[in-house]
């Protein structure tokens, strides 16, 4: 008689199929599944048809009979994925947490994919799929989220977010985009994560006036708008010069040598699974991106030894090439850390500086508009040859450079 015990010990997966008038059981080794998985995760584009097909090759190599059919090989390998993860839930395994820095975890970052998108024509299915709100959120929870914000203030148009990771790259949450890019989405995540001290963002500045408008509408956001905000490196730059030096994460003290787009080293692996699951039903595709989630976050973990290691390594020599060169800068200026430190003062003094209040026209607006501008053109000079290491890059900054030249 067939039991869980028994297949276990056997290596086979038994599923239960119901065909329109009758029931039958297809039995599959389970060595088989754990080699579509590792595949799958490693070659996201991989599709269940292809792999089965390989199987059908093979099959008629050896000069075996019978056929594996695609559709019942992906439930019976996303049934066996759910009782695996099952198992290590009662263990007391968590998959989507950081084992480094849970549960006082310092950065979250959240950024959207807008390749993950799935084709309305495909087949519906009423059931949910096994990994319904593990990875994913559940629809009708950010459905009735979304629609509490944006009752409580006018909607504006912003940047939408599909994830959320943290500083060491591992996935914590996502969910579905329905009404494009609005900051309800991200404040979703954000409200799931609440503990954190920094949250990183692509337009901070952007989305932290939103959530003080809501917050103040909305009371139970409130512990939101505590959390730091930054801005990600890398987008950074595309911001004004005063927002760059105001919540660029890399002037934020505390934070460390975090970055802000770990969302997009994750983006990079799940953007291949948008060639399968445009094709795939709303339960299917939430399977699917959850066990991609899970390999994601396993290798992670797996890896999480030598990665430490190894930016620990190169933080503590960065740093001491950094004071080398802060101290030939003070010989050579001939000043001391505090006239240092009141410089830096003046740059965040004035880039925190309001213009709100500044009227067209004035000789101040004036006077600040050629004060950002001279910035801006001495910070892309100085790291013009220090951060970029390829001809193209660097005339193209020389453009912008000459451009905002001919603007003084």
């Amino acid at each position: 008689m067939w039991s869980p015990v028994a297949a276990r010990r056997s290596g086979f997966y038994q599923e239960w199929l119901l065909a329109s008038n009758h029931a039958g059981t297809d039995s599959l080794p389970q060595d088989l599944f754990d080699t579509f998985e590792a595949m799958k995760t490693t070659a996201p584009g991989l599709s269940r048809q292809a792999f089965t097909a390989m199987l059908d090759q093979r099959t008629d190599f050896y000069g075996r009979n019978g056929i594996v059919k695609p559709d019942s090989f992906q439930r019976s390998y996303l049934q066996y994925t759910y009782c695996k993860f099952a198992v290590k839930k009662l263990l007391g395994e968590k998959s989507f947490t950081c084992p480094a820095c849970s549960p006082d975890q310092l950065v979250v970052s959240l950024d959207g994919n807008r390749k993950l998108y799935r084709f309305r024509s495909q087949l519906q299915c009423d059931e949910p799929g096994f990994f319904d709100g593990v990875f994913l959120a559940k629809d009708d929870d950010v459905q009735e989220f979304v629609e509490n914000v944006r009752g409580s203030v006018k909607n504006v148009p912003g940047k939408a977010i599909c994830g959320s990771s943290q500083w060491h790259g591992f996935l914590l949450k996502g969910l579905n985009m329905y009404r494009g890019e609005i900051y309800a989405y991200p404040m979703y995540l954000h409200k799931e994560f609440s503990k954190a001290k920094y949250v990183a963002l692509d337009v901070t500045c952007k989305y932290v006036p939103y959530l003080n408008k809501v917050a103040e509408k909305i009371p139970a956001l409130h512990p939101l708008t505590e959390m730091k905000a930054c801005l990600s490196v890398m987008h950074a730059k595309a911001h004004n010069t005063k927002c760059e030096i105001k919540l660029s994460a890399r002037n934020q003290a505390g934070i460390g040598t975090t970055i802000g787009e770990e969302v997009e080293q994750v983006n990079s692996f799940l953007s291949r699974c948008g060639i399968t699951t445009k094709f795939m039903s709303k339960a299917v595709r939430t399977d699917m991106l959850t066990v991609h989630a899970l390999g994601w976050n396993k290798r992670k973990s797996h890896r999480l030894h030598q990665s430490l290691s190894a930016r620990f390594k190169k933080v503590s020599q960065d740093t001491e090439e950094a004071m080398k060169k802060l101290s030939n800068m003070q010989q050579e200026l001939q000043c001391s850390a505090e006239t240092l430190l009141i410089w830096v003062t003046h740059v965040q003094e004035w880039a925190a500086k309001d213009t709100s209040q500044v009227h067209h026209g004035d000789t101040e607006e004036l006077q600040l508009s050629i004060e950002t501008l001279f910035t801006s053109i001495c910070a892309k000079k100085h790291h013009l040859y220090r951060q970029n290491d390829r001809n193209k890059t660097r005339q193209k900054i020389a453009r912008i450079i000459a451009q905002k030249r001919r603007l003084c």
